[in-house]
C-alpha cells in the first residue's frame, strides 16, 4: 500500500504554515503538559519546571542557530539538542540545589513527547525521510518546492517518521504508566533513553536521507543510541563506554549496513554519478566506486552500458545486484530492466535497458 504524504504547508485561521512548525508548535505545548503530569504525580513544585521549560526553549535555540552559523544552514539533530537540553537542565537544577533526577525524569518525558509530534512534522515535510520501499510514502512537488530531493517525488519511501513518532509515544505512555506507579527518580530518564536508544538504533538502517556521518558502518545516531543504552543500563559512564567498544570491534560483522557504499549519501553519490556520465571516462566515488558509461545494443536493444569497480573492496555479484535494486529504486525505475554481467579483473558490467 502506497500513502500519499500531507501537504507540507496546512491552513491554520486563514493563513498558510509549515506543517513543520505547526507540528512542533503543537508538541511544545504537549511536551509541557506531559512535564507537568510527571511533576503532579511526584507532588513536585511547579515552578521549577516553568524555569526548565525557558532554558529548553533558550538551549534548543541557542544550539540551532550555532549550528546554522557554524554548517551554513540549518540543522536540526534531534539527539544534539536532546542531549544539550538535558546537560544544561541538569546544571540549572544542581546549581538550584533542586532534585536532579526527579525533575530530569519530567525534562525527558516531555523531549520524548515533543519528538513524536516532530516526526509527525518531518512525515508531513519529507525531511528524515526513509529508504525506497516496496510500499511507502510517496511525496509530490509541492515538497520538492519546499526542499524534498526532487529525484525522490513519487518514489515510495519507508514511512520511518511515522514508525519512529509511534514508538517515541509508546516509550512514553510506558514512562507516565510507570511514573504513576511510583517509578524512582531517574528511572524516567533511563527508561526514555534505553527506549528511544534501541527504536533509534533499529530504525537506522531504514532512514534514506543522506546527511549523517557513518563510521566503521553504524551512523552517528546508532553511536549516540549505544552510548545512552550503555549509560541507562549501567547507570555509569563506564557502561557506555563498554558498550561502544564492542560495537566498535563487532560493527563490521554484524551491520547490514557495514558496506560503506550501501549508506544513503554514497548512494546519492553513486546515483548522481550514473545520471551525470557520459563517456567513457572514469569517475569515482568519495569511497572507491570507479565508474565509467557508455551505449551499445545488447540482443537487439538498446542499452546504457556501465562499468563499475572497487579499488577499496573486491565486489561480488551479491553486492552489485544490491547496488542496482538501491539505484533503481532511489531513480524510481525497474531493476529488472538492469543486468550485471561480471568481466574480468573484478569489473562487472551493468546493462540498463532504455526505455
Amino acid at each position: 500500500m502506497t500513502l500519499a504524504a500531507p501537504p507540507p504547508r496546512l491552513s491554520v485561521a486563514g493563513r498558510s504554515l509549515c506543517s513543520f512548525h505547526v507540528f512542533g508548535l503543537a508538541g511544545f505545548a504537549a511536551a509541557c503538559a506531559a512535564a507537568g503530569a510527571v511533576t503532579d504525580m511526584r507532588g513536585l513544585p511547579a515552578w521549577p519546571l516553568l524555569a526548565l521549560v525557558a532554558t529548553a526553549v533558550v538551549t534548543f535555540l541557542a544550539l540551532a542557530y550555532a549550528t546554522k552559523i557554524l554548517a551554513g544552514a540549518e540543522r536540526l539533530v534531534f539527539y544534539h539538542h536532546e542531549l544539550a537540553v538535558l546537560a544544561v537542565s541538569a546544571i540549572v537544577l544542581w546549581i538550584s540545589g533542586l532534585p536532579v533526577a526527579a525533575y530530569l525524569d519530567a525534562v525527558a518525558v516531555g523531549l520524548g513527547v515533543f519528538l513524536a509530534f516532530g516526526r509527525l512534522g518531518c512525515g508531513a515535510v519529507g525531511c528524515c525521510h526513509g529508504r525506497p520501499f516496496r510500499h511507502g510514502v510517496t511525496y509530490s512537488a509541492p515538497h520538492a518546492a519546499a526542499g524534498f530531493p526532487s529525484p525522490l517525488t513519487g518514489v515510495p519511501l519507508f514511512p520511518v517518521q511515522w514508525v519512529e513518532s509511534a514508538g517515541a509515544i509508546l516509550i512514553v505512555a510506558a514512562a507516565l504508566w510507570w511514573s504513576a506507579q511510583g517509578a524512582p527518580a531517574g528511572a524516567l530518564l533511563r527508561l526514555t533513553a534505553a527506549g528511544y536508544g534501541v527504536l533509534r538504533f533499529a530504525l537506522e538502517p531504514l532512514r534514506g536521507d543522506p546527511d549523517r556521518p557513518y563510521w566503521r558502518g553504524l551512523s552517528e545516531a546508532q553511536w549516540t543510541s549505544l552510548a545512552l543504552l550503555g549509560f541507562a543500563l549501567t547507570g555509569t559512564a563506564w557502561g557506555s563506554a563498554a558498550l561502544l567498544a564492542a560495537a566498535w570491534l563487532a560493527a563490521p560483522r554484524v551491520s547490514r549496513t557495514a558496506s560503506p557504499w550501501f549508506t544513503p549519501s554514497h548512494l546519492h553519490e553513486l546515483a548522481s554519478l550514473l545520471r551525470s556520465a557520459a563517456g567513457p571516462d572514469v569517475r569515482t566515488t568519495s569511497k572507491g566506486l570507479s565508474i565509467s558509461c557508455g551505449s551499445l545494443v545488447w540482443e537487439g536493444r538498446p542499452c546504457r552500458h556501465y562499468s563499475i569497480s572497487s579499488r577499496t573492496a573486491p565486489l561480488s555479484t551479491r553486492m552489485v545486484r544490491r547496488l542496482i535494486r538501491e539505484l533503481a529504486a532511489l531513480e524510481g525505475l525497474d531493476s529488472r530492466r538492469w543486468l550485471p554481467v561480471q568481466g574480468g579483473h573484478g569489473v562487472f558490467h551493468i546493462l540498463r535497458e532504455e526505455a
